[in-house]
């Protein structure tokens, strides 16, 4: 299947790499990019990949409100800046709360690694409530699972 794949888009990429490619934006604010010149929209000729160029803007873009812009960043309105300073922050929270959930977890793992490795008669209690001695198969499953754990998890 990998193969097929990438059979694929090898024959497909000449075909992609001849196009031209123009970036406009439409009457909301979004930035489009398409290997056709749109009618009756100000559009630039962002790339000619097969002669690997960029040419001059076909027609001047609106100018629009913006903070800070990095090259090849479509210029932004404030509100639109603000929303995407908030989705920034959103990101920060989530890889934050992500780490800790991470470490957490490693440690825990780590824990659990140390306690199946040290004893080898590891009691569980069951779905049933009752206490039951694991067999040295399942013990020996489960440090294979807890290392796993430990690999993705303790960076």
């Amino acid at each position: 299947m990998r193969k097929l794949t990438i059979s694929a888009l090898l024959i497909c990429l000449p075909g992609i790499l001849v196009a031209d490619i123009y970036r406009w934006v439409d009457s909301r604010g979004v930035v489009n990019y398409t290997q056709q010149k749109p009618n009756n929209v100000a559009s630039t000729l962002v790339g000619r990949a097969s002669q690997g160029q960029r040419s001059a803007p076909s027609a001047p873009a609106a100018p629009a409100a913006t903070a800070t812009r990095q090259p090849g960043q479509a210029e932004l309105s404030a509100e639109q800046q603000a929303k995407l300073d908030e989705l920034k922050n959103q990101e920060a929270k989530r890889a934050a709360e992500l780490a800790e959930r991470q470490q957490a977890n490693c440690e825990k793992a780590q824990t659990t690694l140390e306690q199946l490795t040290t004893s080898t008669r590891i009691r569980v209690r069951g779905e049933d409530g009752e206490v039951r001695a694991i067999p040295e198969e399942e013990r020996l499953s489960r440090i294979d699972q807890t290392q796993l754990a430990i690999a993705q998890n303790c960076i």
